[in-house]
């Protein structure tokens, strides 16, 4: 029986994340997905969303949903503002629809090279005060040989002295129409500027 409610908990969350992008009357894509670590209390379930928005706005949001820590999310949302430089808004939502939300910009520093950075300086909680971070990101993806494809992001805070915060890293390969497998390990932050490697695999049905 509890884990039939955790289900239906996790199904109904994910219905909340989609509800907004609906009623935006979005196009939506995405999947979900099972990742599997190798410690296992760290093993969880994961909707992810990429849509568009009027006025040329496009929009991202995951959330992760596990047994032991509830549940865990981002929304970005980013609209070109000259040339390729995107205004970027990202929220965070760690079991409540708003924790924090930040402001800054995003870019693609060289268009042929499938690299994208983004800088978050200004950050605010739920009651409007200040959080003293500011992130810098990065995110990749491309197709490689033998019907692979590679993606990664992850992300410092730059504050004070540089400090790893979370990336991920997927090699991801299509095993039947809408299904992909991946190596999709962690890159966790270990209280410095560089990450500590946690393998996780992850099966994806899409959407």
């Amino acid at each position: 029986m509890g884990k039939i409610k955790n289900v239906l908990k996790m199904a109904s969350i994910i219905a909340l994340s989609l509800a907004p992008i609906k009623e935006a009357k979005a196009s939506v894509s995405g999947n979900v997905r099972y990742i599997h670590s190798e410690i296992n209390q760290n093993s969880y379930v994961q909707s992810n969303q990429f849509y568009k928005l009027p006025q040329k706005i496009r929009g991202f949001a995951f959330l992760d949903f596990s047994k032991s820590n509830g549940y865990y999310g981002k929304t970005s949302l980013e609209k070109e503002i000259y040339k390729g430089i995107n205004l970027k808004n990202q929220t965070i939502h760690c079991n409540e629809p708003l924790t924090q939300t930040g402001l800054g910009i995003s870019a693609k520093p060289i268009s042929k090279i499938p690299l994208k950075l983004s800088y978050l300086p200004i950050w605010i909680d739920k009651q409007g005060k200040k959080v003293d971070k500011n992130i810098l990101g990065y995110y990749f993806a491309l197709d490689i040989p033998l019907g692979l494809s590679l993606s990664g992001f992850g992300e410092w805070d730059v504050s004070n002295n540089p400090k790893w915060t979370y990336g991920e890293i997927e090699l991801k390969r299509e095993i039947k129409k809408r299904v992909s497998l991946s190596y999709n390990p962690a890159l966790k932050s270990d209280g410095d500027a560089s990450p500590k490697l946690e393998n996780r695999i992850s099966l994806a049905i899409n959407f």
